[in-house]
């Protein structure tokens, strides 16, 4: 029993042993099978790579056979062009001498004429300068038109100043105060020639007669005649004062007349001075109430500019205000998110170095079963070899 049980256990050792030998040799045989699937994998990557290559020289070579046709094909057109110039050049070589004064006189006609070209294009660069200054003086000379144009229309349109009407009316009127003074002059004339040869013609009638001698009673009678021829000359004579008088009276009213008219004109003048000065009045008042308004319409704008300043400022407050607490709240996410970043690396460096403890750890743990199973495996080869262990050994 006992021998029966001591073989059962060597076989059940020598099968053990068989089961791990034969499990080494699958590994080999798998990490061998491992590495020519590798091998075949990079034979077969070479192989497709080399393919590749050789399908891209292939298609470099077929292009470069393609090109090299193509040059040797302009090579004979070029060598056929060449031909034909050189037999060109052998025809016009005998023609040339004779045409080179011919091209000598068309360079010195062609650079006459690019002179001639440089020099008129010089001329109409200067006529274009011309034309043109002379094009500004005219919008000058137009505008300068314009303006006096507009002048002139504002002067037409605008009434005449007090100064220019007051010395336009007192002209009226000096030149019918002398149309008068010439009126009254000619008559005064007139009166004044009248009276003188009535005077004369009175002098020459009444001459004074030579004195008389001793009176006799028939001169007597003839002296009183006399006396009343004397009377009679008395009268003529203040008939003439009347008519002096009269006159002085007639110049005196015709004064008083001038004078009215003077009155009358001053008046006139004076009334359309009224006039003038109402209707600048008018004027005036109108252009004050239109400021009146506009001023009222500025401030009325300056009150909407204000409150729409104040609209604006009051939104730029609230918008600052909006932008600070969102700056503020922005800092605060940044700063949580910070933290939680922080945080979440913390976790990931304790994860991670949790990871490589616990892969230390089953490392060791491995290690340590391998070193068990060494220490078995020399235990189990440090006892007595079996027959059927020997002859394995001799078949390995």
């Amino acid at each position: 029993m006992k021998t029966k049980e001591q073989e059962d256990m060597v076989e059940l050792r020598r099968l053990r042993q068989e089961n791990r030998l034969l499990k080494q040799r699958v590994e080999l045989l798998e990490a061998e099978s491992s590495e020519l699937a590798q091998r075949l994998v990079r034979g077969q990557v070479s192989r497709a790579e080399e393919e590749e290559t050789t399908f891209v020289v292939q298609r470099e070579l077929q292009a470069l056979r393609m090109v090299h046709l193509q040059t040797n094909h302009q090579l004979e057109v070029a060598q056929e062009e060449i031909k034909n110039l050189s037999v060109i050049l052998e025809q016009n070589h005998n023609s040339s001498q004779n045409s080179l004064e011919e091209i000598s006189a068309k360079k010195e006609q062609l650079t006459m004429k690019e002179e001639m070209v440089k020099c008129l294009q010089e001329e109409l660069f200067k006529v274009r300068l011309r034309e043109a200054e002379n094009d500004a003086t005219i919008r000058d000379l137009r505008s300068k038109i314009q303006d006096l144009e507009e002048d002139k229309k504002t002067l037409r349109e605008s009434t005449v100043d007090n100064s220019t009407a007051h010395l336009q009316e007192e002209l009226l009127a000096v030149k019918m105060r002398e149309a008068e003074a010439n009126l009254s002059l000619k008559d005064l004339r007139q009166r004044v020639t009248e009276i003188s040869a009535q005077w004369q013609r009175h002098l020459q009638e009444h001459k004074p007669d030579p004195p008389p001698g001793p009176e006799s009673t028939p001169k007597k009678l003839v002296g009183g005649l006399f006396r009343g021829s004397g009377e009679v000359q008395r009268l003529e004579e203040e008939l003439m004062a009347s008519r002096l008088k009269e006159m002085e009276a007639v110049m005196e009213l015709k004064e008083a007349k001038l004078k009215v008219m003077e009155l009358e004109t001053q008046n006139q003048v004076s009334g359309n001075q009224l006039k003038r000065q109402e209707e600048e009045i008018k004027r005036l008042t109108e252009q004050l109430e239109g400021m009146d308004m506009k001023v009222k319409e500025m401030a009325a704008k300056c009150r909407d500019h204000l409150n729409k300043y104040t609209d604006l400022e009051s939104k730029m407050k609230d918008e600052l205000m909006m932008a600070r607490i969102r700056d503020a709240e922005s800092s605060q996410l940044v700063a949580e998110l910070t933290q939680k970043i922080s945080r979440l690396e913390t976790k990931n460096s304790e994860m991670a170095a949790e990871g490589e403890l616990r892969s230390h750890i089953d490392d060791s743990e491995k290690v340590r079963e391998l070193q068990e199973k060494l220490g078995d495996m020399k235990a189990e080869l440090m006892t007595p070899s079996t027959p059927d262990i020997e002859a394995w050994k001799l078949i390995v």
